[in-house]
């Protein structure tokens, strides 16, 4: 109880900046709840031509405060989705879960900037959504000779860091960016989930749950009976393993009466599915 006291109290002050805030804070950009959902999408190219785009949707599964050593600990799933080479070829996805470290909370966030000759302005600014985005943008000389030029962004709540960069004496390719698409939180969701990404995720997901939300009895039905012998971990809005299940067929039935009311997590292996309790 008291960790959790001390993180809403933190993410409280460290979400509410002065107006003469000329930055983010690592606090305000990373704060992330448990089923935050962000999407960027990676492109290479150079005038020659490049590969397709690369979407990475990053998912909150859990979060953790370390108060002694001003750090938040954050589980992430990520999944990678990039479009086909080719009219006739497939697309490739893939996921993971990571461990993604926050300090210095009270610090300016870091930008990773490497724009060179150039100087850079700073520039803090609403996107959209109402959300605070603090950009270093490159400005332009006539002196510099093929300069590598990188604007940066972080977006209060959502991370970074997001880029277009340009190096012209890249031995491969000279331009590459990374930029937000969409993200979704507790106050509502900005931009669009890519619908292929969306597709996929629920062909390599073949699990439902229903009815959801629920009170007592949910059923988890599985397509692919692989799944049978593996345990369903419940895991409550921080992380926590709250209840283990194996199932006893494709489809099984499962009391959920102890659980308290709120969000979890049903998790087998590296694939999630949400349960609202009520």
């Amino acid at each position: 109880m008291k960790k959790d006291i001390l993180l809403l109290l933190l993410m409280v002050i460290l979400s509410n900046p002065s107006f003469s805030q000329s930055f983010l804070t690592n606090g305000q950009v990373y704060d992330f709840n448990v089923g935050d959902v962000v999407q960027g999408r990676y492109l290479a190219y150079s005038p020659s031509g490049g590969g397709p785009p690369t979407y990475e949707t990053r998912t909150i599964l859990g979060k953790e405060l370390v108060a002694t050593l001003d750090t938040i600990l954050y589980t992430v799933k990520r999944d990678f989705y990039t479009l086909p080479y080719c009219p006739t070829c497939s697309p490739t996805f893939s996921h993971d879960t990571i461990i993604q470290t926050v300090t210095n909370l009270t610090l300016p966030a870091g930008h990773n900037n490497e724009t060179d000759c150039y100087s850079l302005r700073d520039t803090l600014y609403l996107d959209t959504c109402g959300r605070q985005v603090w950009e270093k943008i490159p400005v332009f000389v006539d002196t510099c000779f093929e300069p590598i030029t990188h604007t940066t962004s972080v977006v209060e709540g959502v991370g970074g860091v997001f880029f277009t960069k340009s190096d012209p004496s890249s031995g491969g390719p000279t331009n590459t960016q990374f930029i937000l698409t969409y993200y979704s939180k507790n106050s509502g969701s900005c931009g669009n989930l890519t619908n292929d990404l969306i597709e996929i995720q629920s062909k390599s997901l073949p699990i439902q749950i229903f009815p959801n939300p629920a009170s007592q009895i949910i059923t988890i039905k599985i397509p692919d009976a692989n799944y049978v012998q593996k345990p369903f971990v419940f895991l409550d809005a921080s992380g926590r393993e709250m209840k283990t299940i194996k199932l006893s067929g494709t489809e099984t039935q499962i009391d959920i009466s102890d659980l308290n009311s709120g969000i979890y997590f049903v998790k087998v292996g590296d694939r999630v599915e949400k349960v609202v309790v009520e």
